[in-house]
């Protein structure tokens, strides 16, 4: 753990926690709000996108499509089951 670690606000509401812990985020994609892609020092890519199964989010939703999403304002159509 971080030495900037701290239990104090644990469990009380309306506080936030880090989702990466100590490791440093270095980019960040927001398409909107709840969807948003975000890459560590150490090459960790983290993805989230509320309302789209985790597996389609892991296994189809990639990189290069955030950014072009962001960038290039294109769309990308996935099919859920």
């Amino acid at each position: 753990q971080s030495e900037y670690y701290n239990n104090e606000n644990e469990g009380v509401i309306g506080k936030m926690k880090s989702e990466t812990g100590d490791k440093i985020i270095i980019e960040v994609i927001a398409i909107r709000s709840k969807q948003y892609l975000y890459n560590t020092t150490e090459n960790k890519i983290g993805k989230r996108a509320k309302g789209v199964k985790k597996s389609v989010t892991e296994n189809e939703l990639l990189y290069d499509d955030y950014k072009d999403c962001l960038l290039e304002n294109k769309t990308k159509n996935v099919f859920m089951n």
